[in-house]
């Protein structure tokens, strides 16, 4: 079972290689301390900041959870 850090090291190394695979096949161009960004690209270092910051990796979404379920229960 993978958990909610795992999960986040995933995706910041899955967007790392997204983003040196971009550079190695389509922006050969650049100087080498460069990396320009097509328009589809410039927001994704965003989303993944936004996706391991949210409470469902974080881990908090599960302790509301719990507490709900306890106190219902």
């Amino acid at each position: 079972m993978s958990t909610p850090k795992s999960i986040r090291e995933s995706i910041i190394t899955q967007a790392a290689n997204m983003l040196a695979c971009y550079r190695k096949n389509c922006a050969q161009s650049t100087t080498s301390g460069q990396l320009i960004l097509p328009e589809t690209l410039k927001l994704l270092p965003v989303y993944v900041g936004s996706l391991i910051k949210s409470e469902v990796l974080t881990g908090s979404m599960l302790k509301v959870f719990l507490l709900d379920f306890f106190f219902f229960f």
